[in-house]
């Protein structure tokens, strides 16, 4: 899940992802570039996280209406795992794939040939 730094300016990253552990993961610059927690030689301070704009800053609302979404179409019977576990994986799921896309747009690119 992503947290938001409540003054960026001063900590020099824009916020960071954190695994369903709580340990940071990576953290993402002011230039919105990633640098994954074992790429730095001291990670930046954690504080709690700040809302985003958002109503619901932790985006428990939204994992609700997934867990919501799965047992009213019966989903989670197929895995005989409970609704809400669901709801919560596809939620980080989301945020990795989000992690995926900043990371691959950080990536240096070949150059191209021009043919």
């Amino acid at each position: 899940m992503f947290k938001m730094y409540s003054n960026p300016e001063v900590t020099g990253w824009l916020g960071w992802f954190e695994d369903a552990n709580g340990k940071a993961t990576a953290y993402v610059g002011l230039n919105r570039k990633v640098k994954f927690a074992h790429e730095l030689d001291n990670q930046p301070p954690l504080e709690a996280p700040v809302p985003c704009g958002c109503s619901d800053p932790l985006g428990r609302s939204f994992e609700k209406a997934l867990s919501d979404a799965i047992n009213r179409h019966s989903m989670e019977n197929g895995s005989d795992t409970p609704d809400y576990i669901l709801g919560r994986y596809l939620a980080n799921c989301l945020d990795a794939l989000d992690l995926a896309i900043v990371a691959r747009s950080n990536a240096e690119r070949p150059p191209q040939s021009r043919v």
